[in-house]
């Protein structure tokens, strides 16, 4: 069917981000009379269409490829500010000093990845070709929701969009499913990187006896940082059991990801299903400043893992 055979005909509008105009449909096929049949086909294998047009416009926003320590580097915490905050508020250097110091820190702060981020997207949405993913990235996006504004989350956002979303959005949901919830960002917006079973705490105790004895046998240097490092560890692991178990992310996954707040399962799936994903986190978890290195891990034996029955799987 050519594009002019679409004039008496109700047009797809609503698989691209503007109007689908015989423009848009001819700049991205070689095949100027190959017509819309094609112009979609084509949307729904992104790989293959030329988008170099967008790269330029994007290159003058770091969100849009930037690594999370990038971000970390070039918008850090707000303690990491302090002392120029502390310098430009204060009277021991010259007024064209402070007026300089103040601009860096409006140029620094994390919220401006806030902006950075809605602008990057309104560029996607005016200059790609690639219309159907940008579309869908938006919808899963939505979909598999973070928010911006809590702690850490604010530095890993742009990551998951563009890792944890963009990759899937025409693959297999189940894929897209474990790559969002294996994300540092959703494990630590819905706290499941701290989740730890009720039944964890003998366990716990067990690997540290075996580890007291192990450290016993060291060099005294080597046996201080080991049991510098066994302190700190038993720290996050008694912070770890004072939270306890936690649903968060499970809710969202049954209720808002995957069978809907109708889908036919108990409580009892919810703690089923929330002590199977115990143990789900990120490498040092809770500092913000070791952000950049996160990745998914697993804790191990934390009192999870043992068999578990969910009635609607």
């Amino acid at each position: 069917m050519r594009y002019s055979a679409l004039k008496s005909q109700r047009r797809p509008q609503n698989l691209a981000l503007g109007p689908i105009t015989r423009q848009r449909v001819h700049r991205t096929l070689a095949d100027e009379s190959a017509g819309i049949h094609a112009w979609l086909d084509l949307q729904l294998h992104p790989e293959r269409i030329d988008d170099a047009a967008l790269e330029p416009r994007l290159s003058n926003s770091p969100l849009a490829t930037t690594s999370v320590q990038g971000l970390l580097d070039q918008f850090p915490a707000v303690q990491v500010l302090q002392p120029l905050r502390e310098l430009a508020q204060g009277d021991s250097v010259s007024g064209t000093l402070r007026r300089d110091l103040r601009r860096e820190l409006r140029e620094r702060i994390p919220q401006r990845i806030l902006a950075d981020m809605t602008g990057v997207r309104l560029i996607r949405a005016v200059h790609t070709e690639r219309q159907l993913e940008e579309m869908m990235t938006a919808f899963w996006f939505d979909h598999f929701n973070v928010f911006w504004g809590k702690g850490a989350t604010r530095w890993l956002v742009s990551d998951y969009k563009r890792t944890a979303i963009r990759p899937h959005v025409f693959q297999k949901f189940e894929d897209m499913v474990l790559a969002t919830a294996r994300h540092p960002a959703m494990l630590f917006y819905l706290d499941n990187f701290q989740s730890v079973s009720p039944d964890s705490s003998l366990e716990a105790s067990e690997r540290q006896s075996e580890m007291a004895r192990r450290i016993e046998g060291m060099p005294r240097r080597a046996r201080d940082r080991a049991r510098e490092r066994m302190a700190q560890a038993e720290l996050r692991e008694t912070m770890r059991r004072q939270a306890g178990l936690n649903e968060n992310y499970t809710r969202e996954l049954m209720e808002l990801h995957t069978l809907g707040v109708d889908g036919g399962y108990a409580q009892e799936d919810v703690v089923a299903v929330a002590r199977i994903l115990t143990g789900w986190t990120f490498q040092q978890p809770g500092n913000r400043m070791e952000m950049g290195q996160a990745v998914f891990g697993l804790r191990p034996n934390p009192g999870g893992f043992a068999s578990r029955r969910v009635t609607w799987v």
